[in-house]
């Protein structure tokens, strides 16, 4: 009984060294709602809490019969989508480290500071990087001084950046900021009637000054919609 736990330590040992150098522990630094914003849009569970992956842990997660994680671990999540960004290149060698990053990242980063990491390296669109580049991108603010509503929108984006571009996709934007914000509603971070009046609000993106992608068919870019909801 005592092999397969012992092997799957030793495949992680083996592993962990193949993508490289193993990223710092970042320090905690995003506000109290922007982390619980960060961490709602990753999965279903509103605890913050990170499961550690010890083999046990490892063997029981595997029988949920998904490749990552169980169905709506934030932690796990926001472990794996980290664990490619660090290492995104598709090589055979690269599933094994890429799984014993993952392992890594829950064993040695708590709930918080995996939410302040990915926050750190997302992709916001425009070629944006990072939450504070994006606070500042479209609010033209520090995220310290973002609205909660604008908070929302850009906890949706590295979802789907494109898709949900709030100068040339408004009504996506809206439907991806709503669906953040139904999130922080149904874990009593805001009430219902915050919510409403938050739901409400216009995006009010600065300018990129950037023409949208061009539509098919169309002989020049889109551009950008003047009339923001």
């Amino acid at each position: 009984a005592l092999f397969p736990l012992a092997a799957i330590e030793v495949l992680y040992r083996y592993g962990l060294p193949k993508g490289g150098p193993l990223p710092e522990v970042p320090a905690v630094t995003l506000p109290e709602l922007v982390r619980e914003a960060v961490w709602l849009a990753a999965g279903e569970k509103p605890e913050r809490s990170v499961q550690p992956m010890y083999p046990s842990t490892i063997i029981e997660t595997f029988r949920h019969g998904i490749r990552d994680r169980p169905p709506g671990d934030s932690a796990a999540a926001l472990a794996s989508r980290l664990a490619t960004i660090m290492d995104p290149h598709p090589m055979l060698t690269w599933h094994l480290a890429h799984w014993a990053r993952w392992v890594w990242l829950t064993r040695n980063m708590t709930s918080d500071q995996l939410v302040q990491f990915i926050a750190e390296k997302s992709y916001f669109g425009h070629q944006i990087y990072g939450l504070q580049a994006a606070a500042a991108a479209y609010y033209g603010k520090d995220i310290a001084s973002l609205a909660s509503e604008q908070i929302a929108l850009l906890v949706s984006l590295p979802n789907a950046p494109t898709r949900r571009d709030p100068e040339c996709h408004q009504d996506n934007a809206i439907k991806g900021r709503r669906w953040i914000l139904q999130r922080l509603r149904e874990a009593g971070s805001i009430t219902s009637a915050a919510f409403t009046e938050l739901d409400a609000r216009p995006l009010s993106v600065l300018p990129s000054g950037k023409p949208c992608p061009q539509a098919p068919g169309s002989s020049a870019p889109s551009a950008p919609n003047s009339a923001r909801p």
